[in-house]
């Protein structure tokens, strides 16, 4: 019977020689010179850096919120990413429960984590957009006791609804909604925690 092995090696051979043509050929190569692909905003494995400002009220007793953040996003998979922020809040307040009111003012800092989920996304023209709900926790920390008769450490779930819209591949105007809240969690003595509506606005960096 007839050997096949050089018919076999010649055939191997060949294909190796032709992947490595089609590899080296100008067609297969990027071209010389020209950057990668841009990161596009909300992709898989990217990062966003986060810019925002808040205001929140608790609609009735005239207490107001007023936070400042920075943060960064992961995207763990396409639109959905886990989000972590430092932030500043100015706190201009009242106590409804204590007679007569008393007005007071406080100012602290913190930080956040959440997560964001844009289960909604589309182009208008030539600018992408998106809705999103987010979630999240955080702690903050201020001078005085939040409210009075409360204590300095407070935890502040949140949770809501938005929506961004790209003024470019990389950046997206954010607009959102939040249900806020305000308590230490019964670690002190009382805990008149503080429920209120939060309007947040920023502008979030792909990189």
């Amino acid at each position: 019977m007839r050997s096949t092995t050089p018919t076999t090696v010649a055939t191997v051979a060949a294909l190796v020689s032709t992947a490595a043509c089609i590899a080296q050929s100008p067609e297969s190569q990027p071209p010389v010179g020209e950057p990668p692909p841009a990161v596009r905003y909300g992709q898989a494995g990217s990062l966003a850096l986060d810019l925002s400002a808040a205001w929140a009220t608790d609609l009735d007793d005239g207490n107001y919120w007023m936070p400042l953040s920075i943060g960064v996003s992961w995207f763990a998979a396409d639109g959905f990413s886990l989000d972590l922020a430092a932030e500043l809040y100015t706190i201009d307040a009242s106590t409804p429960d204590v007679s007569p009111r008393q007005t007071y003012s406080a100012t602290g800092g913190g930080g956040s984590i959440g997560i964001t989920w844009h289960f909604l996304e589309g182009r208008l023209g030539d600018r992408d957009w998106s809705i999103f709900a987010d979630a999240g926790v955080g702690l903050l920390w201020t001078g005085d006791d939040v409210p009075p008769g409360g204590t300095r450490l407070n935890f502040t779930p949140r949770a809501g609804v938005g929506g961004t819209l790209g003024l470019d591949d990389r950046t997206r105007l954010v607009l959102g909604l939040r249900w806020f809240h305000v308590s230490n969690a019964q670690t002190g003595s009382d805990n008149p925690g503080i429920d209120a509506l939060q309007i947040v606005g920023g502008l979030s960096f792909a990189f």
